[in-house]
């Protein structure tokens, strides 16, 4: 029968290449496996994926003794190591970004605890003027909700004839954050949801 099933031609020439690569590198199918036990696991396992390896290569299937195979076991226990070594340097960084992260939520809920127990009202803008964070007071006062006030400009809590001047300290103070001056504070009319002035 001159017609060859292509799946068994396919498989005839991957199982070749497997055993000539298994001949040649006989441990790089277990890179693999030591990457993912460094992952999921830590180094400790990751390196005693390693060493089995090397035990299942030399014990299971040993190569000819000689000065490639031991080249190549050594050359596999660097590759390795190179392996944990590069993830558990990724896992430590992750980890400290999570703890970083937990540190700033705390460090964040601690802020916005002291901002709503403020008696005063308070409203924090960006360096776009917009309001980023404000407390239950400056609701109470403004009777605006906070969901209305977020994101808008501070203008809208400033009455007209003040706004110029406001704006004026607002751009010097953003140009210089720390003035010489003590005497920075001004006074101004707000102006509540209901138009009235405070």
């Amino acid at each position: 029968q001159r017609y060859v099933d292509g799946d068994v031609v396919r498989q005839l020439v991957l199982r070749l290449a497997m055993n000539a690569s298994f001949q040649n590198a006989p441990f790089a199918p277990f890179l693999p496996a030591v990457a993912v036990a460094a992952f999921l696991c830590g180094s400790k396992p990751g390196l005693m994926v390693a060493g089995l390896s090397i035990l299942s290569v030399w014990l299971v299937v040993p190569p000819e003794a000689s000065y490639g195979s031991v080249l190549r076991t050594l050359v596999f226990i660097i590759f390795s190591a190179m392996i944990v070594t590069v993830i558990a340097a990724m896992r430590t960084f992750t980890d400290d970004v999570q703890r970083l992260n937990e540190t700033l939520r705390g460090s964040e809920e601690k802020f916005r605890g002291l901002l709503e127990s403020a008696p005063d009202a308070m409203v924090i803008v960006d360096e776009h003027r917009r309001i980023a964070l404000i407390n239950a007071r400056t609701e109470q006062l403004f009777g605006y909700d906070r969901a209305a006030l977020l994101g808008e400009p501070i203008e809208r809590l400033i009455a007209d004839g003040y706004q110029a001047e406001y704006l004026t300290r607002l751009a010097a103070l953003m140009g210089d954050p720390w003035p010489d001056s003590t005497d920075e504070a001004i006074d101004l009319l707000g102006i509540r949801k209901d138009g009235t002035e405070l």
